[in-house]
């Protein structure tokens, strides 16, 4: 099997090694440099990678990428795309070779909220593994890869091959906010409105943020799941109404992101039966939501702490054996919890 690791790049030289380094496994290495200034194209030569030079303007990711895909060898059997800010995991390739179908599945690490990188704020499914024909890139930004033709592709998830995203927060977003608006009128549906009222969110326009979430939610195309999960950001962007909406995504869909949330309301108000409540709820739900709208924290500990701390507070231990170890663990979770800045109001 023949492998190819390929991406479009524009100043990336802080990258390129550690790229290199996690993807050197693969038989061929490509980097579409769309008009770097610095080193970037230096290092990756000096490195053997293989380097083109392309001009996209405007610049869009879905021509840019193509592009790159056009230039890979023809005998290549899958090609990976990374940005050059991603790593492949260890032993990446010994776990793709045993992949036999068309587009291939993985687990993607969006981004961390820790120096160690141990903890990934956000997790999803990806598939920008495919085989050398028969694909090509589709939309302006948030681009993907689809069949070139109407034909029928077979799909796996890939166990053990995971792809995380390292951003730099030196580089500006300006151009990337600008793109998203521009695919938004572009497409005018609910995929792009998504994005957009994430970004308008994650920029603290709410009551923007709001609007576009709505136009989502009513949008007939969206899906269930995801309309259970814009309800949720929904109650983000309108505290006043924020448990009403909490409460309208769970009729959607019992997911634990809505369970902890409202524990998180009832825990802000000391309202320890409800926190229990909800909290235990979030604990035992186990199927997640894998799209854009992840948030990966309440996949960790968040719903057990906030359980500990309602039991604690509830004195629900007071007749255990070991009461006083409990008593100190569940005053820990209680501290613990109250620091997570998604406490904030």
């Amino acid at each position: 099997m023949k492998i190819a690791v390929y991406t479009i790049a524009l100043n990336e030289e802080k990258h390129v090694e550690r790229w290199y380094e996690s993807a050197k496994d693969a038989d061929y290495l490509l980097i579409a440099d769309t008009g770097s200034s610095d080193n970037t194209i230096k290092i990756a030569k000096k490195l053997g990678i293989n380097v083109i030079k392309i001009s996209v303007k405007p610049f869009r990711f879905d021509d840019s990428r193509n592009a790159a895909l056009a230039s890979l060898p023809d005998d290549i059997d899958y090609c990976i795309s990374m940005d050059m800010d991603e790593t492949l995991s260890e032993g990446w390739r010994e776990h793709l070779e045993k992949m036999t179908a068309d587009r291939v599945n993985y687990m993607f690490n969006l981004s961390y909220r820790d120096e160690e990188e141990k903890h990934p704020e956000s997790r999803m499914i990806n598939n920008r593994i495919h085989k050398r024909n028969g694909f090509r890139w589709k939309f302006l930004m948030h681009e993907v890869i689809v069949p070139s033709r109407t034909l029928k592709i077979t799909e796996e998830f890939c166990e053990g091959l995971e792809v995380s995203h390292h951003p730099d927060g030196e580089k500006p977003r300006t151009i990337y906010n600008q793109m998203l608006e521009d695919a938004y009128l572009e497409y005018q549906n609910h995929r792009y409105a998504g994005y957009q009222a994430l970004q308008l969110y994650t920029l603290e326009r709410f009551d923007e943020a709001l609007k576009l979430f709505k136009e989502v939610y009513k949008d007939k195309k969206t899906p269930k799941l995801d309309k259970a999960q814009v309800l949720r950001f929904m109650s983000y962007c309108n505290k006043k109404f924020k448990n009403i909406y909490l409460y309208r995504s769970l009729l959607k869909s019992k997911t634990r992101e809505a369970y902890t949330q409202l524990a998180i309301n009832n825990y802000m108000k000391e309202n320890w039966i409800r926190c229990f409540y909800f909290s235990s709820k979030a604990v035992k739900t186990i199927n997640k939501y894998g799209g854009i709208y992840t948030t990966e924290i309440h996949w960790g500990y968040l719903p057990h702490n906030l359980k500990s701390a309602a039991k604690y507070n509830l004195k629900l231990f007071k007749w255990s054996k070991s009461y006083k170890t409990n008593k100190r663990t569940f005053l820990l979770n209680s501290i613990i919890s109250h620091n997570f800045e998604i406490f904030k109001d």
